[in-house]
């Protein structure tokens, strides 16, 4: 009987402490989110040629043209960062866009692995503020004209849905990168219609105080802009680029903004 009293208690109490933890889970609110961002954008530029046999002496532009993705990107920004031939060590490095969800702080990391985060938000200047909206009003300076004042403010977030149910959400965009051999700025825009971009709600509670907003998810943003590139440091064809080339030209494609991971956890800057 004494051996069966005690299994009780110990069930008693171990139900308690789940019970308990439980109760510690729901209570929990995420005090950052993160999102990964791809990229992958259409360079053209134009080159001088001679090859035409007929015509040895002649020369002629020709279009090339070159695809830049989030990797490209990534040795791009570790080439600057970490030098050569330091940056190997990020290769394999992401794009991760994090916001503290309690100040509304906002910064782009190389993350490696899960764990090893960089912050290289300098490298966006200050487009990457407010989901890339910071330089939108620059980037669309007529946008304005446009819209009187029964009209939606074209610098804002467009939505389908109620305020507590965002199903869509269409908006402008400004994305800048500046890197030593690589730069970009790219005007974009996301059309609710197509269901490529939405908004979740959060709330929670930090030292007693409550805070709440939404965070964009499944964000694919379409753009157009210009480019630069400098062969100097081979980001891409290792074998075949000449030593300092320059190149520069229209730019197209895609940039996404993936679907958010929340983080009891605040940004790894940050207390």
């Amino acid at each position: 009987m004494l051996l069966e009293d005690m299994m009780k208690r110990i069930r008693f109490l171990l139900g308690g402490l789940v019970l308990l933890l439980c109760m510690t889970a729901m209570n929990a609110r995420a005090q950052s989110a993160y999102q990964y961002l791809t990229f992958s954008v259409l360079g053209q530029y134009n080159i001088a040629t001679n090859d035409i046999p007929s015509e040895p002496t002649e020369t002629e532009l020709k279009r090339e043209l070159v695809m830049f993705t989030s990797t490209n990107i990534v040795k791009a920004i570790a080439v600057d960062a970490f030098g050569l031939p330091g940056w190997t060590n990020w290769s394999a490095a992401r794009l991760l866009r994090r916001i503290n969800l309690v100040t509304g702080a906002e910064s782009i990391y190389l993350n490696k692995g899960g764990t090893n985060e960089v912050d290289v938000s300098s490298y966006f200047g200050t487009s990457y503020l407010s989901n890339f909206t910071s330089g939108v009003i620059s980037a669309f300076p007529a946008a304005t004209n446009n819209f009187g004042p029964n009209n939606p403010n074209p610098y804002g977030l467009l939505y389908s849905g109620t305020p507590t149910n965002h199903l869509t959400a269409a908006g402008l965009f400004f994305i800048s990168l500046t890197t030593t051999n690589l730069k970009m700025n790219l005007v974009g825009v996301n059309f609710s219609y197509l269901a490529n971009g939405a908004l979740t709600n959060y709330s929670g509670d930090q030292s007693g105080t409550n805070y709440s907003g939404v965070v964009v998810e499944r964000e694919t943003i379409s753009v157009i802009g210009d480019f630069s590139w400098t062969r100097s440091t081979n980001i891409f064809d290792v074998d075949t680029a000449t030593t300092n080339a320059f190149y520069s030209g229209p730019a197209r494609g895609t940039v996404m903004v993936g679907v958010p991971a929340y983080s009891k956890l605040a940004l790894p800057s940050e207390p």
